[in-house]
């Protein structure tokens, strides 16, 4: 006969109040809250090209001394002359640095993005802070580290972290020379109705292809100035331009007929469709070498593009490669502590060369003057004592040439 058994000893029950049962709660809550917050940290961390090459433990460490705190527009997050006890990590947000000249008055030098840091200097020397930062977006998200666990971290054997040693106010003609196109920039473009579709972008393009101006652009940036220009109706015996007047706009005709006119010497040339004209006031300012009429019955049409937008578009170009080159240069160890404003003096300084398979870029004992870092491909090398090693994208070599007048130490 079946039946049901159960233990005479049953188990022993703990009597828990329901105030000891929500703290263990909320204990535990704060637990998994904490541990999510040090894993965030972590993950930024390794955003960070400064600290992302140190130990996963080190990194574990670092973030449970690190807090988050946020900044307003305007807000300061260190004041120039004021003694420094915080190092920061800009997670989100800019920055601009400031310092005050002889007359108190108040200079941009840099500006500071994700991934910069600023406050090292005064945590490592207990000196007074060099220059004034200052948010300037809305919201200023930045990781902080004071000084007593920053000089544990840093202390520690094996540690990894290294910071570039920078002069806020030697930056000054740096960061003016690198902003000097920033207003054209910045300024609201005027709308001028729609731009070409793909058909007329195509011919603008091979209108412009045998025009010296446009032969010094590569197919992006004449893409790009072509993409800019708009569309211009002309009537008949009206002047496209005039003689001696200051200009700023070139042009290529899609209908019509012009002349150009040059003052005692009359009638030199014609225009129809897909010539272009006026391509030095995109250039500079200067006087207009001729004059252009137009002599169609019915007018004519033509596309424009000015100096202003011109210049723009090429700076688009040149921005655009100048953030890729900057995301692969804080891939590169060695200008991993380097801030972005930094990078960009290290990017204008870079040539891009391209080498061929087996080809040798330098031999053992050669005189060196270039320091080279491998966008793509791999290389192959040999050290004095026999040794071949390679390596690939982000490597660096023939570093000690910009330091020393040593010969080249191993075969490239």
């Amino acid at each position: 006969m079946g039946g049901c058994c159960s233990s005479g000893n049953q188990a022993e029950k703990t009597n828990v109040s329901p105030n000891e049962e929500n703290n263990t709660q909320r204990q535990e809550s704060e637990s998994v809250e904490q541990m999510s917050a040090d894993q965030q940290f972590i993950e930024t961390l390794k955003d960070i090209p400064l600290l992302s090459s140190i130990s996963e433990a080190d990194q574990h460490k670092l973030a449970k001394h690190l807090v988050e705190r946020t900044f307003s527009a305007g807000d300061d997050l260190m004041v120039q002359g004021d003694v420094g006890t915080e190092f920061f990590i800009i997670t989100s947000g800019k920055c601009k640095v400031i310092v005050k000249n002889d007359d108190d008055e108040e200079i941009e030098i840099a500006q500071l993005c994700d991934g910069d840091y600023c406050g090292e200097q005064a945590l490592l020397k207990d000196a007074r802070r060099g220059a004034t930062v200052r948010a300037i977006s809305d919201s200023v998200k930045c990781l902080i580290l004071n000084q007593s666990a920053f000089k544990e971290i840093i202390s520690a054997e094996n540690n990894n972290i290294r910071f570039a040693n920078r002069d806020a106010k030697r930056n000054a003609i740096s960061a003016e020379k690198m902003n000097q196109f920033k207003k054209d920039q910045e300024e609201k473009k005027v709308n001028r109705g729609d731009g070409p579709d793909d058909d007329k972008l195509k011919w603008l393009l091979s209108c412009v292809d045998d025009n010296i101006l446009f032969s010094h652009l590569d197919a992006a940036q004449r893409k790009i100035v072509c993409s800019e220009m708009y569309k211009k109706e002309i009537n008949n015996d009206e002047f496209l331009i005039v003689q001696g007047e200051e200009g700023n706009t070139f042009y290529v005709v899609e209908e019509g007929e012009f002349i150009i006119t040059v003052k005692d010497v009359g009638q030199v040339d014609t225009l129809n469709k897909g010539r272009c004209v006026g391509e030095l006031a995109l250039l500079y300012n200067a006087p207009r070498a001729a004059s252009v009429k137009c002599t169609s019955t019915e007018g004519g049409k033509l596309w424009c593009v000015d100096r202003k937008s011109f210049r723009s578009a090429l700076m688009e170009v040149a921005t655009k490669s100048t953030n890729e080159n900057i995301e692969f240069l804080k891939k590169c160890e060695l200008l991993a502590p380097l801030l972005s404003s930094e990078l960009q003096l290290v990017d204008q300084a870079l040539e891009l060369k391209c080498f061929n398979k087996d080809e040798c870029i330098f031999k053992t004992g050669d005189e060196g003057d270039r320091f080279y870092i491998i966008k793509s491909g791999k290389i192959e090398g040999k050290a004095k004592d026999g040794t071949v090693f390679t390596l690939g994208v982000g490597g660096f070599f023939g570093e000690r040439a910009l330091l020393t007048n040593e010969p080249r130490a191993a075969s490239i």
